[in-house]
């Protein structure tokens, strides 16, 4: 059964996303910077062996928030909230880009009941050599600043601006929401602070679950030269796992592979 609705926290109505698959596993899906939890459609197609739990941060979906709101620490203690608040146990975490930075720093509160951590290009200190690249193409206002965009996130950018029915998704949103991407583009600013990043670092070294780095060989907003040792490094317990020929969200590339390694990581 499959919920959308909307919690309080402080000042903020937060959506939620929730998926009773009638498990005793859940999974928590973290979205990145700027995107919310319907662009993760095809995970809750594919999983029906837990329950799905996804959050949208301050700004990103129909969630609501103030200037304040807008870094995250603040949406850490939106997470933090929630999985307190709904007792929730057996906990596998997928955090994608800036939410792979999230789940890390999940660890420090909750790293005894995380099983799993999947993290699908993320947020990382081994990231910040491409900090003037992500200045540039991060914050598009348009279309056409977004096709640089695309062309960093994905293997063939086709896929997606070639796609009518998504492109004209697109260029309404940029229209009608240019005060809310001023919310959006502060917490994008802010994202390479290096407290973020210590504290990322932290939950890297100190996890003890099962530790997955997933991306794609493409993938234009992290460095893919220096992740993979980079998090081997800090936990040689990481299992690295690289799609050809795909690149930040791999699973629209790969759609088959992805989510059969997603189904036997979560159920092995």
């Amino acid at each position: 059964m499959k919920q959308i609705n909307f919690f309080k926290y402080q000042d903020c109505q937060i959506e939620y996303l929730k998926i009773d698959n009638n498990s005793k596993e859940n999974i928590l899906l973290i979205h990145g910077f700027s995107a919310d939890f319907d662009y993760y459609h095809k995970f809750y197609d594919y999983i029906d062996s837990h329950n799905i739990h996804a959050l949208n941060a301050p700004f990103h979906g129909n969630s609501t928030g103030s200037k304040v709101t807008m870094n995250m620490d603040y949406i850490l203690e939106i997470l933090e909230f929630y999985i307190t608040s709904n007792k929730l146990k057996n906990l596998n975490i997928i955090g994608h880009s800036m939410g792979g930075g999230l789940a890390m720093m999940l660890v420090k509160k909750f790293g005894d009941i995380i099983k799993n951590i999947i993290l699908v290009g993320p947020m990382s200190r081994s990231g910040l050599v491409k900090t003037e690249v992500f200045k540039e193409s991060f914050f598009p206002r348009n279309i056409k600043e977004y096709e640089k965009l695309a062309a960093l996130c994905y293997y063939d950018p086709n896929i997606v601006l070639k796609n009518p029915e998504y492109m004209q998704m697109l260029d309404n949103y940029f229209k009608n929401n240019q005060e809310k991407l001023d919310y959006i583009y502060e917490l994008g600013h802010s994202l390479p602070n290096l407290e973020n990043m210590d504290k990322i670092d932290e939950g890297i070294a100190n996890y003890k679950g099962n530790l997955y780095l997933l991306y794609g060989d493409h993938d234009g907003i992290i460095d893919t030269e220096k992740i993979s040792n980079y998090y081997h490094f800090l936990n040689p317990n990481t299992k690295t796992i690289i799609f050809q020929n795909a690149g930040h969200s791999p699973w629209f590339e790969k759609e088959n592979s992805f989510f059969g390694l997603i189904d036997l990581l979560l159920n092995r």
